[in-house]
């Protein structure tokens, strides 16, 4: 555990359920977030912490005022917070950035992931079974060709690793069953699980 060690969620997909059946995972999550000051310079979410956002110039959804309070004192600790459009993101606006300080990522990063596996996307709570070989080809592999040595995505809800080659490719799961995240750490991804 490194403070320079970055760290990836994806698709906690909060207020999909009744919040006494959230409790619980939101609880976790929370957990997970505040451990991260002292051990994380940054952390990525790679889409879909909620499971449906939308904001008005005045006006945010009061339901997740919590999870946002954690990621404003998050924030307030020094760790740098990304956040990668999803699928349910679309109406993600200037509320993360003016307001809590979080860089929100879209366009060139995220429309093409999002056009590569929408026709999945009614399969996005990990009902159907990954298809890993799919992914590497369609996703990783041309990643690797433009040079990168690593790839991570959300958005399907089943935790997969695969290294080949010097090249590794990541699917960072959920934290709705799985409650898996990534950590780079000193050159090195690891793919783990709240708690460990």
């Amino acid at each position: 555990m490194h403070a320079s060690s970055v760290f990836f969620v994806s698709d906690a997909h909060l207020g999909v359920d009744g919040e006494d059946r959230e409790a619980a995972r939101t609880s976790r999550l929370h957990e997970f977030l505040n451990s991260l000051p002292g051990r994380a310079s940054s952390l990525y979410i790679v889409g879909d912490l909620f499971d449906f956002w939308f904001e008005y110039r005045t006006a945010i959804p009061r339901r997740h005022f919590a999870t946002l309070a954690v990621l404003a004192r998050l924030r307030d600790a020094g760790v740098e917070i990304a956040y990668l459009n999803g699928n349910h993101d679309f109406w993600l606006g200037t509320f993360f950035r003016d307001t809590l300080g979080i860089r929100t990522i879209d366009g060139g990063v995220g429309i093409p992931l999002a056009h590569t596996v929408s026709r999945w996307s009614r399969h996005s709570r990990g009902e159907a079974p990954l298809e890993p070989e799919r992914l590497w080809r369609e996703i990783a592999l041309p990643r690797f060709a433009e040079g990168f040595d690593g790839v991570l995505i959300g958005h399907f809800h089943h935790a997969y690793e695969r290294r080949e080659n010097g090249r590794e490719f990541f699917v960072l799961g959920d934290w709705i069953d799985r409650f898996t995240y990534a950590e780079l750490c000193d050159g090195r991804i690891d793919l783990k699980t709240w708690p460990a």
